[in-house]
């Protein structure tokens, strides 16, 4: 839906399993996602993805969604995480994820 400034939203939901089985299944989602945003480029595009029915994440996934992140700010796009369920948070910062999610760039290991 535009808002009064001429911007354009867009929200996608992200939900189940974010782990090593599914990564193909979330891969796809995103590029997708990615895709959509790209056909019709807006210069004040804000992009909000939806956590609440984010069941599980590990290494695997934070890193895909790591890189969708990146690959939006390359792009000129800021993304809002909303509703991210308080234990995914704790998981993303245990596995070094949380600079990425706050809209920083990897750092150490992770950037690999």
């Amino acid at each position: 839906m535009p808002a009064a400034t001429g911007s354009t939203s867009h929200r996608f939901l992200l939900e189940g399993d974010w782990v090593l089985e599914n990564v193909d299944r979330h891969r796809k989602q995103l590029a997708d996602a990615l895709a959509q945003l790209l056909q019709s480029p807006q210069p004040e595009c804000q992009v909000e993805l939806d956590l609440a029915r984010m069941t599980d994440i590990d290494a695997c996934g934070c890193q895909l969604l790591a890189l969708f992140l990146m690959g939006l700010g390359r792009q000129g796009v800021t993304p809002r995480l909303q509703d991210m369920p308080g234990e995914l948070r704790e998981k993303l910062v245990l596995l070094g994820y949380d600079d990425v999610l706050a809209g920083g760039e990897p750092t150490g290991d992770e950037a690999r």
